[in-house]
């Protein structure tokens, strides 16, 4: 648990692991947008990845629940958060501006970037996000190799008569923007 002294808030975080997944993870979680994800997903595409080290954390306050996943990443002296993923109602995305003000003092970690479609901006803003567009700040998106740029991803989504009403939402995991672009020989 986190206690924010200055408003009184206290927040809960769960790390979710290989042997925590099943009961850490709600079920009820995954309602909230499309494509539907599972436990069985969120095991296979991250907590098993043979390629990158993915944290993942339950963050809870009263009733409200987001389940975020990231990866840090390492650059000379500096850390960065690459949002991968974000599992919820959007209503509580607040809730990842006390997690990452608390994780990153921690962890001596530099920033967080997410790129998303299908949520409602201002819900980053009330959490502490900025859009990278309101800024003059480079916020690479390449880090195998490092480009010292910003790099814009474009998604696209087919839509039929199933999904036509669906809250379709995609994050850089949902895509090929978080896959290892390094490979190391065997």
């Amino acid at each position: 648990n986190y206690k924010n002294n200055t408003s009184k808030i206290s927040i809960e975080f769960n790390k979710v692991t290989l042997l925590n997944y099943k009961s850490t993870i709600d079920k009820k979680i995954f309602n909230f947008s499309y494509p539907i994800k599972t436990k069985k997903y969120i095991l296979n595409r991250y907590i098993l990845n043979p390629f990158y080290n993915y944290q993942l954390y339950m963050i809870k306050k009263n009733n409200l629940k987001i389940f975020v996943i990231f990866r840090i990443i390492n650059k000379k002296k500096n850390k960065i958060i690459k949002i991968i993923d974000l599992i919820g109602d959007q209503k509580n995305i607040k809730l990842l501006g006390m997690f990452f003000k608390k994780y990153m003092y921690d962890n001596k970690i530099e920033y967080a970037d997410i790129y998303f479609n299908g949520i409602n901006e201002k819900y980053f803003k009330k959490a502490g996000f900025t859009n990278r567009y309101e800024t003059n700040e480079i916020i690479s998106n390449s880090f195998e190799p490092y480009v010292n740029t910003n790099i814009d991803i474009y998604c696209a989504y087919r839509l039929n008569k199933s999904n036509i009403k669906k809250n379709i939402r995609l994050m850089r995991g949902d895509g090929d923007s978080d896959r290892p672009n390094k490979i190391s020989k065997i």
